[in-house]
This record gives C-alpha cells, structure tokens and sequence, in this order.
C-alpha cells in the first residue's frame, strides 16, 4: 500500500472508530442537547466515512485502468482485488447512509430504538469488513505499481 493509500484507510479506520464512538455516546441519551451531539458526531464520522471509502472505491476503479493502459495488460489478480475494493467501498458508503437516513425515523417514534442499534450493529459490520478487504486490494495494488516500477521501461 502506497503512502496515500495507508492515510485515506487509516481516515476509513479513525471514521469507523469515530462511528462507533457516536453510536456508543447515543446510549446516553437523555435530552434534546445530548441528541443533538449524538446527531452531530454521528453526521461528523459519516462525512468523513463518504470521503475515506468514497476515495479508495474511485481510486480502485481508475487505478486499475491506469495500471492496464501502462502495462498492456491487468493480472488477474489485481483487477480482482480493485473490483473488490471498489465494491467494499460502495458498500460501506451505502450501509452508513443507509443507518444514518434510517435513524431520522427515530425521532417521530415511528422506529424502535432497538431496532435503530441493530442497523448500527449492522453497518459496523460492513464497515469493519469493508476496511479488510479494502486493505488487501490496496497493497495488491501498490505490489503491482512496484512491480511496473522495477520493469525496465515500463513507465
């Protein structure tokens, strides 16, 4: 995994963690005040989970393209790990929009709190899983730039 590749995926770790964070924090609420924090911390880690996966799903997508233009050819394995990459990535924009659309029902009553922790039960899941395969697809990609790296005239 290249250098910028490492720093958008540890932004996707921290805005996971900081989901989490705010999912666990709506267990104490209590008021207004503490929804409105909740809500704020929560809409915070979503923007910053959209640009984390959002960027590693764009860059699965145009980086393999860029490697098969250069190269001639993509391996095999390359252009599954960026397939896999891109498709972990719209994943987990879709399941933390999905969860954060969903919790406006909440407010009116018209959906049970339980049910509001089991869909961000289930978006941490897809989040989690996300950034494992977005981390194999990643390094795949950057062992494939090294080796385009060190053939001769390749670049």
């Amino acid at each position: 995994m290249n250098g910028w590749a490492r720093i958008v995926w540890s932004l996707g770790l921290a805005a996971t963690l900081g989901w989490i964070g705010a999912g666990a924090f709506g267990y104490r609420v209590v008021d207004q005040a503490t929804l409105g924090l909740h809500t704020l911390a929560s809409f915070a880690a979503l923007l910053a989970l959209l640009l984390a996966h959002g960027w590693m799903a764009v860059f699965a997508l145009t980086s393999r393209n860029l490697v098969a233009r250069v190269a001639g050819a993509t391996s095999p394995a390359l252009a599954s790990a960026c397939r896999a990459t891109f498709l972990a990535g719209v994943l987990a924009i879709l399941a933390a929009s999905a969860q954060f659309s969903v919790s406006n029902a909440l407010f009116p009553s018209r959906l049970a709190a339980r049910t509001h922790a089991a869909a961000a039960a289930a978006s941490i899941v897809v989040l989690v899983a996300a950034l494992a395969v977005q981390a194999r697809g990643l390094a795949a990609h950057g062992r494939a730039i090294a080796e385009l790296d060190r053939a001769p005239g390749s670049w």
